[in-house]
C-alpha cells in the first residue's frame, strides 16, 4: 500500500475514534421521563357531602296577596323561614318547616297582619347547587290593632321554593331562594271566605 493510502486509513481511523465518545455520550444521556399525569395539578376541593341532621334559617322581603269576599289587596311584607330535619339521601332531605310573614301599617292605628305556617317538606338537589322544595301544612292569619288580635283564621297551606347555593361548603351553604305560599281559610272565620298567596326573595343559611 502506498504512503498516501496509509495516511488515508490513519486519518479515517482517527476521525472514527474521535466521533465514538460523542455518539456514546449522546446515547447514554437520554432526556428524563415526563412527570406522572396530574403531578403539577392543585389538590381537588373536598366534595359536598350532606349527611345526618340539617338546620337552616332564612330572611327576606316580598308581597302577601289577600282575596276575600270584600275584594283583593296586596301588602309588602317581611318574610322568614326556619327548618330542621335530616338527610334521607345525599340529595334529598325531609324537613319540618316553619315560615311566615308580617306586615305593619302604622298609618292606621298601628295595624299588623301576620301569617304563620307550619308543615313538612321535601327538599331535593337537582344539581350540586340548585335545589327544589315542596311542602304542605297548616296556616294561621292574624290581624292585630295596637298589639291586640282583632281577627284570626286557620287553614291549610302549600309551600313551593327554589334555591341556588351561592356559597358551597361540605358542612354548610349560603343560598338565594324564591319561595311562594298558597293558603285557604274557608268561610268559618272572622275574615269570611279568604285565600292568600305570597312570593318572597330570601337569603338562607343551612348547616349539614
Amino acid at each position: 500500500m502506498s504512503r498516501t493510502g496509509l495516511l488515508s486509513v490513519a486519518f479515517c481511523g482517527a476521525l472514527g475514534i474521535a466521533a465514538t465518545p460523542s455518539v456514546a455520550s449522546a446515547q447514554g444521556y437520554a432526556p428524563p421521563p415526563p412527570p406522572p399525569p396530574g403531578y403539577y395539578a392543585p389538590p381537588a376541593p373536598p366534595p359536598m357531602v350532606r349527611t345526618g341532621f340539617t338546620l337552616g334559617v332564612g330572611l327576606g322581603i316580598g308581597s302577601l296577596h289577600l282575596s276575600d269576599s270584600f275584594g283583593e289587596d296586596d301588602f309588602g311584607s317581611g318574610f322568614f323561614e326556619l327548618h330542621l330535619g335530616g338527610m334521607i339521601s345525599p340529595r334529598l332531605a325531609l324537613l319540618v318547616e316553619l315560615w311566615g310573614s308580617s306586615h305593619s301599617n302604622n298609618e292606621f292605628n298601628d295595624e299588623q297582619l301576620t301569617q304563620g305556617n307550619a308543615g313538612v317538606a321535601l327538599q331535593g338537589w337537582v344539581s350540586p347547587r340548585l335545589w327544589l322544595k315542596g311542602g304542605i301544612g297548616s296556616s294561621r292569619l292574624e290581624a292585630s290593632d295596637f298589639g291586640s288580635v282583632v281577627a284570626e283564621a286557620e287553614g291549610a297551606a302549600l309551600l313551593l321554593a327554589v334555591g341556588y347555593e351561592l356559597l358551597h361548603h361540605p358542612r354548610y351553604a349560603l343560598d338565594l331562594q324564591f319561595r311562594t305560599t298558597f293558603a285557604s281559610y274557608g268561610e268559618d272565620n272572622a275574615f269570611g271566605e279568604l285565600e292568600t298567596s305570597s312570593g318572597s326573595l330570601q337569603i338562607g343559611f343551612s348547616w349539614y
